[in-house]
């Protein structure tokens, strides 16, 4: 169990609603053609786990933001965090985070990687990338319906 803005989440290879698929046509993420699934975010369920490829000199992390429903209009927080840890001992490390606005607002963002991260980051092949959906105090609870549904993240070479 790992603490990520105030929530907690269970390890495991992708955890998420079922997903629609998204194409994804970044290296290490699909192979050609095969779509890789959405990952899909909700008051209920905030947490999504993906293992991705690293590149060499990872700088940045490429999110896409396919949907955003929230009819209430209240602020929605996307954090992306990596998981440094080691089988059983998991060493969350945040990227980033995004608030899309309008608050329904759909797009692309490039989060930088921190250099300390980046430098952790360097020799390994693959690592998991965590994405949760971080409710702004008093903004939504699990009752309220916000559906943020997101492309795999990326990390992207420099």
């Amino acid at each position: 169990m790992l603490q990520l803005g105030g929530l907690c989440a269970c390890s495991g290879e992708v955890s998420s609603s079922h997903p629609p698929p998204v194409t994804s046509t970044s290296a290490g993420n699909s192979t050609a053609g095969n779509p890789t699934p959405a990952l899909v975010l909700t008051a209920a369920d905030p947490v999504a786990r993906v293992v991705t490829t690293v590149p060499a000199d990872p700088r940045h992390v490429d999110l896409r933001v396919v949907s955003i429903e929230n009819p209430a209009g209240r602020p929605v927080v996307i954090v992306v965090a990596v998981d440094l840890g080691t089988e059983g001992r998991p060493a969350v490390e945040e990227v980033g985070r995004l608030s899309p606005y309008p608050p329904a607002q759909a797009g692309s963002f490039q989060l930088p990687v921190p250099v300390p991260v980046a430098a952790t980051l360097r020799g390994r092949s693959q690592v998991p990338v965590l994405v949760a959906l971080v409710p702004v105090a008093g903004s939504f609870s699990p009752r309220d319906v916000v559906r943020v549904t997101v492309a795999p993240p990326v990390l992207v070479a420099g």
